[in-house]
């Protein structure tokens, strides 16, 4: 269980339905699904995760 920090590098990613193009930013808190996929033609992610404190939970998303 682990904050899931997401940036589209190149490409883009589809994450619950919504494509992400290079330059996005996603954070998923823990405890929220999420899975995402590759567009096309690929793509580069970087991905982090951080532990957490238990009551948090939240989905904040940047660019697109």
């Amino acid at each position: 269980a682990a904050h899931h920090h997401v940036w589209v590098v190149s490409g883009d990613i589809t994450l619950d339905g919504r494509t992400l193009a290079a330059g996005s930013y996603v954070h998923v808190p823990p405890g929220v699904e999420h899975a995402y996929t590759a567009g096309a033609d690929g793509c580069v992610v970087l991905q982090m995760h951080r532990p957490h404190a238990p009551k948090e939970a939240e989905r904040v998303v940047y660019g697109a």
